[in-house]
């Protein structure tokens, strides 16, 4: 395993400009305008969500306090309970049984006919964050 020395100068710098990057072109697809004027990341477009709420939902996780910042720094020991607080703020109707269903079903199809507004949220989450579903 190799080990990463979280306070080396070198790395803390790589680690700030990771988030520039990844908050820059996230902004982006949210239609939020990134505050470096000639940014080169800012090649990325809006995106189309599937569900409008959902996207609300989203832009105002993400944009408030520090939660995108969170959840592209966090460490591993940190995710569940960053996934957890993401999931009761996105998806407020939905309960932890029916995400634990939904990742128990096998298929695409099953997945989006049985569990429709999950699987659009991760649909979205898979554009917003460029992750092939």
């Amino acid at each position: 395993m190799l080990f990463i020395d979280l306070d080396s100068d070198h790395i803390k710098e790589a680690l700030k400009e990771h988030k520039r990057i990844i908050k820059c072109r996230v902004f982006r697809k949210l239609d939020v305008y990134c505050l470096n004027k000639d940014c080169p990341t800012c090649n990325a477009r809006k995106l189309n969500f599937k569900s409008s709420s959902i996207e609300n939902n989203i832009k105002n996780y993400l944009l408030k306090d520090s939660h995108l910042e969170d959840l592209i720094c966090a460490k591993p020991s940190q995710m569940k309970s960053l996934s957890d607080d993401f999931f009761k703020d996105i998806l407020p109707s939905a309960d932890y049984n029916q995400l634990e269903n939904y990742f128990k079903t096998k298929t695409k199809n099953e997945k989006e006919t049985s569990y429709p507004i999950i699987f659009n949220l991760f649909i979205d989450l898979g554009k917003l964050f460029d992750y092939n579903l």
